[in-house]
């Protein structure tokens, strides 16, 4: 008998540690393969992303991307206590939430894990009283989990911050399991005069 429970106990032994290892395996093996994608591939699959869910552009877009079937919600707190955009607030000082795909990627596995807002595109011909440029300052960016389809998988999340003159910042973060808001970080908007300037040609 003895040697029965000891024979048992090896083989459970053995079964643990083989199940280790294929996990680490693939542990690895996904390390491997998020390290491969560039930032300038990454910002490549944004752009196409974008584009195939009829994504607005303009005078500063920020732009929530991520890796799982969840439901996140972007929030972007404006300078000055102006207020924040989000879906429960989507238009705030001429910015709007243009694209809010959180919903439909819990839905179905077709749709896209992104969310976007935008101001539309400053045009130095038409009078400023007429236009809603976005406010001077500084901005903050967050993240908040609406619902979670998958409740022990970290989520992976890329933020893109463009403005028209063609200057971008990029932050990646994760939400862990239990999280239920992140705090991305922060950019500064100093107006369209701060753009640069368009090389011409000779």
């Amino acid at each position: 008998a003895v040697k029965f429970l000891v024979t048992g106990a090896m083989a459970l032994l053995i079964g643990f540690g083989c199940g280790a290892a294929l996990y680490l395996s693939y542990i690895n093996r996904e390390a491997r393969r998020r390290r491969a994608l560039t930032e300038e591939e990454l910002l490549g699959q944004v752009e196409k992303l974008l584009k195939r869910v009829g994504a607005k552009t303009g005078e500063l877009v920020v732009t929530l991307t991520w890796d799982t079937k969840d439901d996140l919600d972007l929030h972007l707190a404006l300078p000055n206590d102006l207020g924040e955009i989000s879906a429960e607030r989507p238009a705030v000082a001429g910015g709007r939430l243009d694209i809010d795909a959180g919903r439909r990627a819990v839905a179905t596995s077709s749709a896209a894990a992104v969310a976007s807002i935008f101001w539309p595109r400053h045009d130095p011909d038409e009078a400023p009283a007429r236009q809603r440029l976005p406010p001077v300052g500084r901005y903050r960016i967050g993240v908040k989990v609406y619902h979670r389809a998958q409740q022990h998988r970290d989520i992976n999340v890329t933020v893109v911050v463009t403005s028209a003159g063609g200057e971008m910042e990029v932050f990646h973060r994760c939400v862990v399991p239990g999280a239920v808001h992140l705090s991305v970080g922060t950019f500064e908007y100093k107006g369209p005069q701060h753009h640069p300037e368009p090389q011409r040609r000779p």
